[in-house]
């Protein structure tokens, strides 16, 4: 059975401030089975999970990330935001 999903309290912060840059944004959040929240393009693109300050990883989160090293990016706010779309060129 599967778990039910939700979004982090800032999710739509962070997906509003990505579109603000300029990037297209696909919300993968409700795929469940430890898929990170967002696909974001900008010339190249990015998996980004969100979390709030405090939040981490959970067990399905972690596999898939270590099946994925280094494509994962964890945002937490709008610095961050900023950071991946100055990496998405």
């Amino acid at each position: 059975m599967r778990r039910k999903t939700r979004r982090d309290a800032n999710h739509k912060t962070i997906v509003d401030a990505f579109e603000k840059l300029g990037c297209w944004v696909g919300d993968l959040s409700l795929a469940g089975d430890g898929w990170p929240d967002l696909l974001v393009w900008k010339r190249s693109f990015a998996l980004v999970e969100i979390k709030t300050d405090k939040g981490g990883l959970n067990e399905k989160q972690e596999k898939f990330h270590a099946a994925c090293p280094g494509t994962i990016a964890i945002v937490r706010d709008l610095e961050g935001v900023e950071t991946i779309v100055r990496m998405l060129g």
